[in-house]
């Protein structure tokens, strides 16, 4: 059964997204109150989660909450997780796209029913994606190391209720360059020296460039992916870690934090799912912004703006290329096709399953269910010309949302329902990409600023034109149009942003006063 991303209303905010399992786990832990509003994501249908808990009901559900049941024992052979299919109805159903599937098509052609050269090669089954996510030579997978650090890793219930501990607990960070609280700083470096075993693992995997996580992508929607949340979790452990070398004034370690963090994020690049890249831009976004404290509270070192600039400027080249998420995208149009392939009974009953979920409480399983040879075809053809479409360099690749947007509509005018509910999940995905491809490139450019300042006597050029070649080897072009990044001296400091999804929230990076250089 296929899941849509959920948003709890706490203090007035939205706050989320969670799976239907993270849900559960909060309920029975008490973190949650079944009397909280929720909603999934893209509708504005709130209700108590006791009302929403009662959809998910039924036989072979996974775990149910009841209110007041302890939480499951860490022993349970079925431990909390995000499910591979959790963003196929996670993502938001955008505005009507253009009419990009007629136009594109005249200029490239359309994709058969058959294989195409564009897919030749690519996973049709999940025993051919497990396959298709190659593991590392023994010894070499980061991954191993990493869960060594994640298994280690002690974040207790009272951090995450104190408030004096931030990002993970519920205090909240000064802005950048401001001097940590004394009481806040000790927290942080109480969690630290508690965490040292951990982060000796993670250091360790961080020198390794390979990594496959230990799951089976065979069982399709029920594969397991208990790393994903651990990896995020790392993540903001990392930003704190960071935070507190740097309000220490210590170059190396916040570098060396910055460096581990990123190495973790990225060791989920050729994991071929929607949801491991989503968690992957999540933690890009987490980095970019100690980065951003670290740079405006520390002077880094000349050796460690080079060891940096290597590692982003890397990450960003494997992100521009668009390799992760298009390996997601063969995951998504395997899972779709499954469904289509099932034997008829359990095809019917997974299709009855999305009644309710999505929006189509007037359309009977019956109606859904025919034309599915017709519906099978359109999805096919559509996933493989989106993948074609996805060799296209950004802004041109953002197009790909509009094309699923448009395609949907399609489906929905045709009485193709099923095909509908893939098509529509995979609405923003693509803009989401090209946000974490901003990221990168502010925090490669920030670097590149730095090292501009060090080799300048203390001051920032007038124009990002003057980086290159000798900092950059060219402008960095913001994503969603094409155009160079902006960028402003204010001040003793500089403003640089993308203007993003939305134009109303821009993706920025800002340094208010650069510390003094060392003589």
């Amino acid at each position: 059964m296929r899941y849509m991303e959920i948003y709890i209303l706490i203090n007035e905010k939205a706050q989320g997204p969670y799976t239907r399992e993270l849900v559960l786990q909060y309920l029975n832990s008490g973190q949650l109150k079944s009397t909280d509003l929720a909603a999934y994501a893209g509708s504005a249908d709130w209700k108590p989660l006791s009302i929403m808990v009662q959809s998910w009901a039924g036989p072979g559900k996974g775990t149910r909450f009841s209110p007041g049941a302890a939480a499951p024992a860490a022993s349970s052979k079925r431990k909390p997780a995000v499910a591979i299919a959790a963003v196929v109805l996670a993502l938001v159903l955008g505005v009507a796209g253009f009419v990009l599937w007629k136009s594109h098509g005249t200029k490239t052609g359309t994709a058969t029913n058959g294989d195409t050269s564009s897919e030749a090669g690519l996973p049709k089954s999940y025993a051919e994606l497990n396959a298709w996510y190659v593991e590392p030579p023994e010894g070499k997978n980061a991954a191993t190391f990493f869960a060594k650090g994640f298994d280690t890793l002690q974040i207790s219930q009272a951090d995450q209720d104190s408030k004096d501990l931030p990002v993970l607990g519920k205090g909240s960070l000064p802005p950048p360059g401001t001097p940590l609280p004394s009481r806040m700083k000790a927290s942080i470096a109480a969690l630290v020296q508690r965490n040292e075993a951990a982060w000796a693992a993670l250091e360790q995997g961080a020198d390794f460039e390979q990594a496959r996580y230990p799951i089976d992508l065979n069982p399709g929607a029920e594969t397991l992916l208990p790393h994903l949340a651990k990896i995020k979790r790392v993540a903001q452990f990392a930003m704190l870690k960071t935070a507190m070398c740097a309000d220490d004034k210590q170059s190396q370690g916040a570098a060396d934090a910055l460096l581990v963090s990123l190495a973790v994020a990225q060791s989920l690049k050729d994991e071929p799912l929607l949801i491991s890249q989503l968690v992957r831009v999540a933690c890009g976004a987490i980095e970019t912004a100690s980065l951003q404290n670290v740079i405006n509270s520390v002077a880094l070192s000349p050796s460690d703006l080079e060891r940096l600039s290597a590692s982003f400027s890397k990450a960003e080249s494997e992100d521009s290329v668009g390799r992760g998420f298009s390996r997601a995208l063969v995951a998504e149009r395997v899972g779709c096709l499954a469904l289509f392939d099932m034997p008829p009974d359990k095809r019917e009953a997974e299709i009855k399953s999305f009644q309710g979920q999505n929006n189509l409480n007037g359309v009977s399983a019956e109606k859904m269910m025919q034309n599915l040879k017709a519906q099978r075809a359109f999805a096919e053809e559509t996933f493989n010309h989106a993948l074609a479409m996805r060799k296209e360099p950004f802004p041109e690749r953002s197009k790909v949302d509009d094309y699923f947007s448009t395609r949907a509509t399609e489906a929905i005018n045709s009485g193709y329902y099923v095909a509908q509910i893939f098509l529509t999940a995979l609405g923003k995905a693509t803009r989401r990409e090209a946000a974490g491809l901003s990221n990168l490139r502010l925090a490669q450019t920030a670097i590149a600023l730095e090292r501009f300042r060090q080799a300048n006597g203390g001051s920032y050029p007038d124009s990002l034109a003057k980086l290159t070649p000798a900092f950059l080897p060219e402008v960095p072009l913001d994503p969603f149009d094409g155009n160079p990044l902006r960028y402003q001296i204010n001040g003793e400091g500089y403003e640089m942003h993308s203007i993003g999804a939305d134009p109303a929230k821009p993706i920025s990076f800002k340094v208010t006063k650069a510390p003094k250089l060392a003589l």
